[in-house]
């Protein structure tokens, strides 16, 4: 997978209608409003796709089917608080993870095929 299939999973995962996104959304909110003004806010924070290293730590590996090893996979969405939408290039799922304060990725744990749904949860 290069930067240009990473664009192409993303655009590809954006299509999905807002009644078959995973995504959660407060049940005190309309969820296609929520939801679209999610998605806009992914779209604002998409990046050019770059590649870095992750490698889950025992939390992520938890929650994810994640081993013990080191993840080539990029960032295609950074908010200004640095979290990050990471693609992985292994299987096409993203995650949601941030840096740490030396410019580690850091890795949630959760993953799937659907953008909207990884950057809202």
């Amino acid at each position: 997978m290069d930067a240009a299939d990473a664009t192409r999973f993303v655009r590809e995962s954006l299509s999905i209608p807002n009644e078959d996104c995973c995504a959660w959304s407060p049940p005190d909110e309309e969820r296609d409003a929520f939801l679209n003004e999610r998605r806009s806010d992914l779209i604002n924070s998409l990046v050019d796709p770059y590649c870095v290293m992750v490698t889950p730590d025992a939390s992520a590996r938890i929650f994810g089917q994640w081993e013990e090893r080191p993840y080539t996979m990029f960032v295609v969405a950074k908010t200004d608080k640095n979290t990050v939408l990471l693609l992985n290039s292994e299987n096409g799922c993203f995650s949601l993870g941030s840096f740490d304060a030396a410019g580690v990725v850091q890795i949630l744990g959760f993953s799937s095929n659907d953008a909207l749904a990884e950057w809202v949860d």
